[in-house]
């Protein structure tokens, strides 16, 4: 179960923090890359006019 506040938790010792942040990086990178992965295809899906034979 998690504590319900954020003053309830202990400071994490260098070794984790250093992976954890590590985690966050690798995680951000990928969010990124989703995020110009998803851009392009509804730039391909706007040029292609994909709503006009769904209308």
């Amino acid at each position: 179960m998690e504590p319900e506040h954020d003053a309830a938790l202990k400071p994490v010792g260098q070794a984790d923090a250093v992976r954890l942040t590590e985690e966050l990086r690798v995680a951000m990178g990928e969010a990124r890359q989703a995020v110009v992965v998803l851009a392009g295809r509804v730039r391909d899906a706007h040029r292609a006019r994909v709503r006009v034979p769904l209308e």
